[in-house]
């Protein structure tokens, strides 16, 4: 959980994001603020292990490749998929 958002990782590998979106933490591809969950559409196809969140920053960690990082500043850095 971040200061002003939150993320969460369901069973089945899906993210979903609400809260505050000052630095486009959750994922959106904009700056809007969420009340309810919001499924980040980007990493429909990603295989995610565990996600976090801190300040205005979403990381999500994908195995054997990189930690995908949400943030207007980085604009989604590190953005590479694996297939589920």
């Amino acid at each position: 959980m971040g200061r002003n958002h939150t993320v969460v990782l369901t069973e089945n590998g899906s993210v979903l994001t609400f809260g505050a979106n000052v630095g486009g933490q959750l994922g959106t591809g904009n700056a809007k603020p969420q009340q309810g969950l919001v499924h980040v559409k980007k990493l429909e196809q990603a295989v995610i292990e565990a996600v976090g969140a801190t300040g205005k920053i979403t990381a999500c960690y994908l195995p054997y490749i990189y930690m995908i990082i949400f943030s207007l500043v980085l604009r989604y850095q590190f953005f590479d998929l694996h297939t589920k």
